[in-house]
């Protein structure tokens, strides 16, 4: 006769476990903060199409406008500058005008902070050049941001003969913050998968995604390295871009000009 075997109580009772609540606070704006990054980086990849225009004379635009900007006496100078970037700006798609209009006040804020003491012990004129040629450099440089792509830009400089290894160097450090990007993007969301209850320690996970990623990139690094010695690498940086004068670019040559006679008709070369 066999022995009956009686099983516990504890063991008969259904088991309940309601894990604590945490704060994920910080993996959902980090992981938002990627995206917006990586979403930025692959905007800037994009072919505008018809809508392309010459990184070269993009470039010449903007390096005239910020020298003439920094220069300007008169506010009348900047005021007109100004109004026709905003013109520009109404052209473009609603995200890129959020875009560019959150960088120009994010500059304008910190100029006027900048140069607030100056203002209250009575210098009220600088606050107000400071704060409108940041505006209007700020404005510049993200037109530009939002209308040529970086690939382009690095030929661009490319053709005024600088160094190819530092147009490389930037090229590839663009390309790889979107790998790596996607790699920590990837690692927040398998830690918000696998985390159940409250951690009490989450700096050692930042840690430990942190150096995960670091990693990766130094693994990435020595890859791309010993591709390069395999290919021949001789230190020559290539593009193969081609683009041919639009409408747009002539446009933008009218407004350089423009803009020059501009500056020399209301006085500022010759103050």
């Amino acid at each position: 006769m066999r022995k009956q075997v009686e099983i516990p109580e504890w063991m008969m009772q259904e088991e309940v476990y309601v894990p604590c609540r945490d704060k994920d606070s910080f993996s959902k704006k980090t992981s938002g903060q990627i995206l917006k990054v990586l979403g930025k980086i692959k905007m800037q990849t994009v072919r505008r199409g018809k809508w392309e225009i010459s990184a070269g004379i993009g470039l010449l635009l903007l390096f005239v406008t910020v020298v003439l900007t920094v220069t300007a006496r008169d506010m009348r100078f900047l005021a007109v500058v100004f109004g026709v970037m905003l013109v520009m700006l109404a052209f473009f798609d609603g995200t890129s005008i959020r875009g560019i209009l959150a960088e120009t006040f994010c500059g304008v804020t910190f100029a006027f902070i900048f140069t607030l003491p100056a203002a209250l012990v009575g210098n009220v004129h600088t606050m107000q050049t400071i704060t409108a040629k940041t505006a209007v450099t700020v404005m510049a440089v993200a037109l530009l941001n939002h209308r040529v792509r970086w690939n382009q830009i690095c030929a661009s400089l490319s053709r005024l003969h600088l160094s190819d290894t530092l147009l490389f160097v930037f090229d590839m450090t663009v390309k790889y913050l979107v790998v790596l990007g996607r790699i920590c993007k990837n690692l927040l969301d398998a830690l918000a998968l696998r985390s159940i209850g409250k951690n009490q320690n989450k700096r050692k996970v930042t840690g430990g995604i942190l150096g995960v990623t670091y990693l990766k990139s130094q693994h990435m690094a020595e890859e791309t390295y010993l591709a390069m010695h395999c290919r021949g690498y001789d230190g020559t940086y290539h593009y193969y871009t081609e683009h041919k004068i639009n409408v747009l670019d002539v446009l933008r040559i009218f407004l350089l000009v423009g803009e020059i006679v501009l500056y020399i008709c209301i006085g500022q070369f010759l103050r």
